[in-house]
């Protein structure tokens, strides 16, 4: 082949490229105009759900020694020489939460969150004020007057923020990986702080003490081997305790640094009484151990059940201590509060089984009620309020989720679709910067509120998700999944609004390694390519139709596939394969191979 020959189909790939690229983003953002089209010829009636959709001028495709016309300027892509322009224009959900705290003077209940901090009345439980803190917040703390509040962050820095009007005023750094856990002294002159893990797995095991008026640092800790996990000042001030992944929590001295002793334990999670005089911590096989805090001797052990410790509080009046239990590392086991007496190691009550590690506890200033953080693991999670004397839940905080695992658009850009850790869909609308929740779709085996019919759907146990596809009219799902045990494909569709099951499309075939879908512009199409686990076993793009899930159309005998789209008309489908560098365009009513070009 010739080089002009060559630079023209080149040409001729990276245009088409361009174009799909650009339809693609064009299709996001406004209304659909795609002819009516189909790839069985009887079926050219639209789904009564969908708009009329008005004519689109006809696309033709391109000869190839022909140079492709130039495409109609947009919008510049987001790369890194323009990614600080990009500003936020909405918000789905509040993040995962981190931590929950009551104000010292009871009035507020403010909670941690991957996209800033939330701030409730205490009593209403109405959100009052939120702090773009500009960094994902991984723990908080609250002065003794209520007046200054605390972050800590993802980037390593500690914030100090006046917390009646959000203003920042001081930046802490020195700290590597996230910030681990604050404390403030009872004056409130006094801030503790500890780093994570960072940049190869190191972890930053040491502990500093900041003069909050200004934020000079008064002292370095080094005792630990791993990173610390939480921090507790004694009333007094002249106290505060560490405890750390290292196994490990030591007694430092405050007016020097010096450590005073080390006890041994597991988890790192601890408490201190209000009246400074006992040290509750996590033990092995799920005790918790009541120490005195002048001496560090054994006090008594609290015991139920072999398990794992993963929050601690006591009440005010110091007679009862809460605990955070699980009787297995993986969230996925039993987890509940339980409420001890602490004068005699008595079991007084616990929750109803939580769906994760309940990593943060906190009473409120009256002991009536106790806020609780539970997730998945310890970096997601919900916030509750329990009533504490019969552990009932009073509330649940809604707009914080787990980790958003997948997530899809419609092709219109109104509609959105995310699975979070925990394998629940959210349904969201997005409008003119506003993002609404209109539906959670839990798909836990089980339970009165599971909304989802095959028992199959997000059962981590057997399946498992990998792609999500939403119709343009918002309101189809295609998801596509496998069992686990032999990589068997599944691709089913769901109606949103109900949750329930529409159809099952079945390919027929053995074990995948790879699924992709794709909506037709006109939502009556459905695109799944599929690539065999087995090298030289075929891979293929099956079309389906979507409103009784008839198969249309098979192309086979193709390399891997990266990616799959129709043309905004929806009379071409493209391809893009990752094994050969090509892009590969059928057209839809016959599926003809119309263009097979290198993309270099």
């Amino acid at each position: 082949m010739s080089y002009s020959n060559f630079r023209t189909k080149a040409i001729v790939a990276i245009g088409m490229a361009v174009f799909l690229l650009t339809a693609c983003r064009l299709t996001s953002t406004s209304a659909l105009t795609a002819t009516p089209r189909s790839v069985h010829p009887t079926n050219t009636a639209l789904p009564t759900h969908l708009p009329t959709p008005t004519p689109a001028p006809n696309y033709t495709p391109t000869p190839e020694n022909t140079p492709p016309p130039t495409p109609t300027p947009t919008a510049p892509a987001i790369s890194i020489e323009n990614a600080d322009q990009l500003s936020l224009l909405a918000r789905a959900g509040k993040g995962f939460a981190r931590q929950v705290i009551y104000s010292h003077d009871g009035k507020l209940l403010i909670v941690a969150s991957t996209v800033g901090v939330f701030i409730y009345d205490a009593r209403t439980l109405e959100e009052v004020k939120q702090i773009a803190t500009g960094a994902g917040v991984t723990c908080i703390a609250i002065s003794p007057d209520s007046l200054t509040l605390a972050t800590g962050s993802s980037d390593s820095k500690v914030r100090l923020w006046r917390l009646t009007d959000g203003t920042l005023l001081r930046v802490l750094e020195g700290h590597q990986g996230n910030i681990e856990a604050l404390a403030f002294t009872s004056e409130g002159q006094m801030l503790a702080s500890s780093g994570g893990y960072y940049t190869g797995n190191k972890s930053d095991n040491i502990i500093r003490l900041w003069r909050v008026a200004d934020g000079f640092l008064l002292h370095e800790l080094a005792g630990h081997t791993d990173y610390v996990l939480n921090l507790a000042f004694t009333p007094d001030n002249l106290t505060l305790v560490s405890g750390s992944r290292d196994g490990t929590f030591q007694q430092w001295q405050v007016g020097d640094g010096k450590l005073l002793r080390t006890l041994w334990g597991q988890g790192g999670i601890l408490a201190i009484s209000t009246d400074g005089q006992t040290l509750a911590l996590s033990a092995q096989n799920g005790q918790v151990q009541l120490r005195n805090m002048s001496d560090g001797k054994l006090i008594r052990t609290l015991s139920n059940k072999t398990g794992n410790i993963f929050s601690l509080a006591f009440s005010p009046d110091n007679k009862e201590l809460a605990a955070g239990w699980s009787d297995a590392w993986e969230a996925t086991g039993t987890n509940a509060i339980q409420f001890w007496q602490v004068s005699d190691g008595t079991l007084l009550r616990s929750s109803f089984s939580l769906g994760g590690h309940i990593t943060s506890l906190v009473f409120s200033p009256d002991g009536q009620r106790l806020a609780s953080r539970d997730g998945w693991d310890a970096q997601s999670g919900i916030v509750r309020l329990w009533q504490v004397s019969d552990a009932t839940m009073l509330h649940t905080f809604s707009g914080f989720n787990n980790f958003i695992r997948l997530t899809a658009f419609s092709p219109s850009g109104n509609f959105l679709v995310n699975e979070s850790e925990d394998g629940k869909l959210h349904w969201w609308r997005v409008d003119a910067g506003q993002v609404d929740l209109l539906k959670t779709l839990n798909g836990d085996l089980g339970g009165e509120d599971a909304l989802l019919e095959d028992p199959n759907f997000r059962n981590p146990a057997t399946h498992d998700l990998y792609k999500l596809a939403l119709a343009p009219d918002g309101q189809t799902l295609a998801t596509c999944d496998f069992v686990k045990a032999g990589r068997l494909p599944s691709v089913r569709l769901w109606n949103l609004k109900t949750g329930k099951l529409i159809q099952t499309l079945d390919a027929k075939i053995g074990s995948v390694k790879r699924l992709t879908v794709a909506f037709a512009p006109d939502g009556q199409t459905l695109a799944v390519s599929y690539e065999n686990s087995t090298p030289g076993s075929g891979n293929m793009v099956k079309l389906w139709r979507v409103k009784d899930g008839e198969l249309l159309d098979t192309l086979a005998g193709l390399p891997a596939l990266s990616s799959v789209l129709f043309t905004p008309d929806g009379r071409y489908i493209a391809a893009l394969f990752g094994e050969d560098g090509s892009i590969r365009i059928w057209q839809v009513d016959s599926g003809e191979l119309f263009s097979w070009e290198p993309l270099i």
